[in-house]
């Protein structure tokens, strides 16, 4: 959640960056092309692509791909390569392990404001200041002026609750809530006119949760179990839970400790990043949300009509991330990232591709190059490439 992904926008446009850790430390990445991947069926792909991210120096690396529509067969496939590091010696089970997606979370956020905007209870051009309570608005920089569908597209110039005094002195063990992370960015600046750039803000995702619930009465956590987990069947679904029930899988790096123990942690709260689920229900979710016929298409296609870009190849719609490939092709969906965690669930807008992928590190290198190797997989099997 500190990021969304800066190497996505380098893989997609055909090559890679080994990033730079303040600890020294950096990750290869394997680069697999589509003819490594021919003759093999889906779940053998899946598979290579997990062991190359470990052998790469991933703890633990899951991966979820699924081709076909709805109105196709569904091939689907998932697999998983290295330690729980919970100190057992038991292969990660995919299917019942629950992932920290961390910002992937603000997708769930944003379904369920579209959803109120679409009943008529949230209007995307009012202010928030509208919904929220002068307590909150008071001293808040744009607090007074940013609308709904800014804060959605990161245009609202709010400031980020992550700040240096942030980074040094929170418990982060404690969960994020607004009562915590109101004051740090209150002590912040507003980072430009409302509506005028583009700045990625977990604060306003937080603020809409906070919406969300003024408006409904109801906490975020029912409403997303009422309007997406059990419409879906979500059965692995949970909304701040810090140690979610299933298998343990446990992160590895943070700021300056490469291979410190992240699992203590709970930066994945809040409306920002606060859901934990399982590869194969966060790939249910995607489809339903960005495929022409999921089941929550009409959301999926309001969060893409009105996107900004913010490079050649970069946009942002009313809560995902819009990446254009090198051949043209549109990536729906976003990135994940918390201490020791790196996530990520994209749709191919062109095929209905949907590839969902976990990383127990800080390292994001491997995660882009996790992407690209996991859609060159699909197209290998599709006989495509």
């Amino acid at each position: 959640m500190r990021t969304f992904l800066l190497i996505v926008s380098v893989l997609v446009v055909g090559s890679t960056v080994a990033g730079w850790r303040i600890y020294g430390h950096s990750y290869s990445p394997t680069r697999l092309e589509v003819s490594d991947f021919k003759q093999l069926a889906l779940d053998e792909a899946a598979r290579k692509i997990v062991e190359t991210s470990h052998s790469d120096g991933a703890p633990a690396a899951i991966l979820y791909i699924s081709t076909g529509t709805e109105t196709q067969t569904l091939t689907s496939a998932a697999a998983a390569a290295g330690a729980a590091g919970d100190g057992g010696t038991a292969p990660i089970d995919v299917k019942e392990t629950p992932l920290r997606i961390a910002s992937i979370s603000k997708l769930f956020t944003a379904a369920i404001v579209i959803s109120l905007v679409q009943e008529g209870e949230i209007e995307l051009g009012a202010k928030i200041s509208e919904y929220l309570a002068p307590t909150v608005i008071d001293g808040l920089p744009n607090g007074d002026v940013a609308t709904v569908r800014q804060l959605l597209l990161h245009t609202g110039g709010i400031p980020d609750y992550y700040d240096l005094g942030s980074y040094l002195f929170q418990d982060w063990k404690e969960p994020i809530t607004l009562e915590r992370m109101l004051p740090v960015a209150k002590r912040g600046k507003a980072a430009f006119a409302a509506g005028e750039e583009y700045s990625y803000s977990n604060m306003g995702y937080v603020l809409l949760g906070e919406i969300a619930e003024s408006v409904t009465g109801e906490t975020l956590g029912t409403l997303m179990e009422n309007r997406i987990f059990d419409p879906l069947d979500l059965k692995s679904a949970r909304y701040n839970v810090k140690h979610a029930e299933g298998a343990r899988l446990h992160g590895r790096g943070t700021y300056a400790r490469p291979w410190a123990d992240t699992y203590v942690f709970w930066e994945h709260s809040g409306p920002d990043a606060g859901v934990t689920i399982t590869a194969q229900d966060l790939g249910v979710f995607i489809r339903a949300l960005f495929a022409k016929d999921g089941d929550f298409s009409a959301i999926g296609e309001t969060m893409t009509e009105d996107a900004v870009e913010y490079g050649s190849s970069i946009g942002r719609g009313l809560g995902p991330g819009i990446r254009t490939t090198k051949s043209g092709t549109r990536l729906v969906g976003h990135t994940g990232d918390v201490p020791g965690y790196l996530s990520f669930a994209f749709l191919r807008e062109s095929d209905g591709v949907v590839v969902i992928g976990h990383l127990t590190c800080d390292c994001e290198e491997l995660l882009g190059t996790m992407v690209g190797n996991s859609l060159r997989a699909a197209d290998a099997v599709r006989g495509e490439g």
